[in-house]
């Protein structure tokens, strides 16, 4: 795997025995891999205790030095420097993308670029991302990253869809 990008790393609690992590191989995609460890779910397609690479899914176009992080969408930096996100299914040998809940189509995701009122990420940004609730009982995500090199910036939106609004964060 490639060392200069970050790890993504996700579980379901502290009864899950699946756990996951997300990295970036050679060729900058990220391929997510899963580990059961639950003897008692072993069958020929589902081994456990060992790390088992998730065929169903991948994600090309990384940036060589991407941070990842995970709170309902998978978020990395794209090579391009757009922040993107996937909903992701996780189910060991069956992760792939989630569908849209809006739309039908195959990938329910997002993209933070200068097209849509954003901002590009300086290079190899560190990043975050995180679920909030709204005082309307709703709730929202909103993902962290650098614009400039020398700020945080926030990027919020519903957590099912619409347009990002941004922050700077007082530092």
């Amino acid at each position: 795997m490639n060392a200069h990008a970050g790890v993504g790393c996700f579980t379901w609690g502290d009864w899950a025995t699946v756990g996951y992590v997300a990295m970036v191989n050679y060729e900058n995609d990220i391929e997510i891999y899963w580990k059961d460890s639950n003897d008692t779910n072993a069958t020929p397609n589902h081994p456990t205790n060992e790390w088992v690479k998730a065929n169903n899914i991948t994600i090309p176009n990384v940036h060589p030095s991407t941070s990842m992080g995970y709170t309902d969408f998978l978020t990395y930096q794209a090579d391009d420097f757009t922040i993107r996100g996937y909903n992701i299914s996780w189910s060991a040998e069956n992760t792939t993308f989630a569908p849209d809940p809006t739309t039908g189509a195959s990938k329910h995701s997002f993209i933070i670029d200068d097209q849509q009122g954003g901002e590009f990420g300086v290079p190899g940004t560190h990043l975050s991302i995180t679920a909030l609730n709204d005082v309307s009982g709703g709730s929202r995500i909103a993902v962290f990253f650098q614009t400039e090199g020398d700020d945080v910036t926030q990027y919020s939106r519903d957590a099912t869809a619409g347009t990002f609004f941004s922050a700077k964060v007082p530092i």
